[in-house]
């Protein structure tokens, strides 16, 4: 009798430690499975939901300029028209870019890496490794502002392209070059 309680007690034991083991097992999953799901809903919120085409990014941006300057029907269309212009060039351009077509100037030395940009290359004036832009001799980017902005200055009327000049100042982060710009001027380095 004695012996038959020893056995189911040492059968007991055993049991006791398999559905410890068992537990132990089920918990460690739940965890793992929680956390997947965790990740998984924090990378859903950083992925875009939409990609906005140029005709979008081209009427906010219109109906920004709008808000901020009072445009005519007439001036609103002239600005739409602009504003849709350089957008679908901005998305060609970086559809190229995405596509590997993307005219990055010089060459490429090392497997793997992009050659440098042309404007990052050695002109003469500015240092190796200077973009061209920094040594007093406009840039494709600033060209490109610079047309822009007259085309603007046509449609426009002189109080709303001051008042339109203004916003674009407010709303340029500080930091760029503008703003080395007067530190350097102030003697501040």
């Amino acid at each position: 009798m004695l012996s038959i309680y020893l056995q189911q007690q040492k059968m007991s034991k055993m049991e006791l430690k398999k559905k410890i083991w068992l537990l132990m097992v089920l918990l460690i999953c739940g965890a793992f499975s929680v956390q997947a799901q965790t990740a998984d809903q924090e990378s859903k919120k950083l992925l875009p939901r939409e990609v906005p085409s140029p005709e979008k990014i081209a009427k906010k941006k219109t109906d920004q300029m709008k808000a901020d300057l009072q445009l005519t029907e007439k001036q609103y269309k002239k600005i739409y028209k602009l504003n849709l212009k350089e957008e679908k060039a901005r998305f060609a351009k970086m559809s190229q870019r995405q596509n590997g077509q993307g005219d990055l100037g010089g060459r490429s030395d090392v497997a793997g890496r992009p050659p440098m940009r042309s404007d990052m290359a050695f002109d003469g004036d500015a240092p190796q490794g200077m973009p061209s832009g920094m040594n007093g001799v406009p840039d494709k980017k600033q060209q490109k502002t610079d047309t822009t902005e007259k085309k603007i200055k046509k449609i426009l009327t002189p109080e709303q392209y001051a008042k339109w000049l203004k916003v674009c100042q407010e709303k340029k982060p500080k930091g760029g070059p503008d703003f080395q710009k007067e530190k350097e001027d102030k003697g501040n380095f």
